[in-house]
């Protein structure tokens, strides 16, 4: 549906169109590349969800879960260790594993409208993108 929405909005197709068409293409066109980029990315399209929801998050609160903080710790810990490409890689693919498993907590929260489960699930979230993040950057300067 994006393809086709896509393809109806590209200001290309609106060349030869008043300026007010154009730019009226340009905008929509933007906006639906926005949408998709927010729906794309598990973060931004839990953070849509939970603003849509009326929940506003505050990025300086945390995680009070001392276990998955315990577990951070560790994890943080590997990374400081790793020190071969493929160790960095396992490492990659545990973290990419426990983001899918929190959006799908994320989505069975907002399903049954369990509003602090889905809140939890963003906050630990965002430690594991951040840890990836973090990981893709030792693994290029391995490499």
């Amino acid at each position: 549906k994006y393809l086709a929405l896509q393809n109806i909005l590209h200001p290309d197709r609106y060349a030869h169109a008043s300026e007010r068409e154009k730019l009226l293409a340009l905008q929509k066109s933007t906006e639906l590349n926005d949408a998709f980029n927010t729906l794309k990315s598990d973060l931004s399209r839990m953070l849509h969800l939970l603003n849509l929801s009326g929940v506003e998050i505050d990025d300086a609160k945390t995680t009070q879960d001392m276990d998955f903080l315990m577990q951070q710790m560790q994890l943080r810990e590997q990374l400081d260790s790793a020190s071969s490409a493929e160790a960095l890689q396992a490492l990659q693919n545990t973290n990419t594993a426990s983001l899918a498993q929190l959006a799908e907590q994320f989505d069975q929260a907002m399903q049954s409208n369990e509003t602090a489960v889905a809140v939890s699930a963003y906050q630990k979230a965002l430690f594991f993108s951040k840890l990836g993040q973090q990981i893709t950057g030792k693994l290029k300067t391995t490499a």
